[in-house]
């Protein structure tokens, strides 16, 4: 059985991306994968148009498409800035925004 630190050492780009941007906890990364997996913690859930947005069109998107469906794929926001519809003060500046999916039998977001 591998362990977290083995598990992570060979992830593809855009989920290195992602562990590297919350990495887990550095006494964890001996652990086995039944002792500890991976858990993306963070920034605080937003309420966020786009997020919903996207949430919407897996669900319909699963509907049609029984593997989507079985996927159980969830998302999130990664970045601490506001969200970037509607246009406002606050996200006026702000020209990024970051997103991480992944499905129910993934370990590491992307």
């Amino acid at each position: 059985m591998s362990t977290l630190w083995q598990r992570i050492h060979g992830l593809p780009l855009e989920q290195d991306f992602v562990v590297r941007m919350y990495p887990p906890p550095s006494e964890m990364l001996d652990s086995k994968r039944y002792k500890h997996r991976y858990k993306l913690v963070g920034p605080p859930v937003q309420t966020d148009t786009v997020l919903r947005l996207i949430h919407t069109t897996v669900r319909d998107m699963g509907k049609d498409d029984m593997w989507i469906s079985a996927a159980g794929i969830s998302v999130s926001n990664l970045s601490h800035g506001p969200p970037l519809w509607p246009p406002n003060a606050q996200n006026k500046r702000c020209n990024i925004k970051l997103y991480a999916w992944k499905s129910s039998g993934c370990e590491f977001p992307s």
